[in-house]
């Protein structure tokens, strides 16, 4: 697919996203500037993240609370939850985002409440410094959907993971070139 804007780019996303299920690990490759972050801004308004996308280089990982509508395609009847916020440790803070909490959110009966994960690993050392912070917590568990800047530094995290991986490349100043290889 061809982009010509960082709009087009974010629409791409928006239909990828209409695909995704609990568990798919999005691996996203490009070089510095090529859109990866503007790719994840449309992924994120699928899922209708209000907080603002940035991509994770120094803090390596965000995490915002999502639903994912049983019925694929149409979030519109669904109500999202507001953002996570991580505890000192790295780890989830609240026990509650686990549970089925659908009543006390408004939910529709078959909405899963789940886990929109972003990661960076553009300045990452090791892959331990993931696992520090509790990436194994999400990667390929059935209530996430996991986005990843720069995989091919954490490649020994993802076997085994149901991996989708889209390539973003410069045409031009304007223009992207976008392969999703399911």
């Amino acid at each position: 697919m061809i982009s010509n804007s960082i709009q087009k780019t974010k629409d791409i996303a928006k239909k990828f996203a209409a695909t995704l299920q609990g568990g798919d690990v999005v691996l996203l490759s490009g070089e510095l500037g090529a859109g990866k972050t503007a790719f994840t801004k449309g992924l994120a308004e699928y899922f209708s993240i209000e907080q603002n996308i940035t991509s994770p280089t120094f803090s390596l990982m965000n995490v915002y609370p999502i639903v994912i509508p049983n019925e694929r395609g149409d979030i519109s009847h669904s109500t999202v939850i507001p953002s996570e916020p991580r505890g000192d440790e790295g780890s989830p803070s609240g026990d509650n985002w686990d549970r089925d909490s659908s009543s006390a959110f408004g939910l529709a009966r078959n909405d899963k409440v789940a886990k929109f994960i972003h990661i960076d690993t553009y300045r990452l050392k090791n892959a331990q410094e993931l696992i520090d912070i509790g990436v194994e917590d999400y990667l390929g568990t059935p209530n996430t959907i996991c986005i990843i800047e720069w995989p091919k530094k954490i490649s020994e995290l993802l076997q085994n993971k149901k991996t989708i991986a889209v390539a973003i490349e410069h045409i031009d100043e304007r223009k992207r070139s976008i392969a999703i290889a399911k």
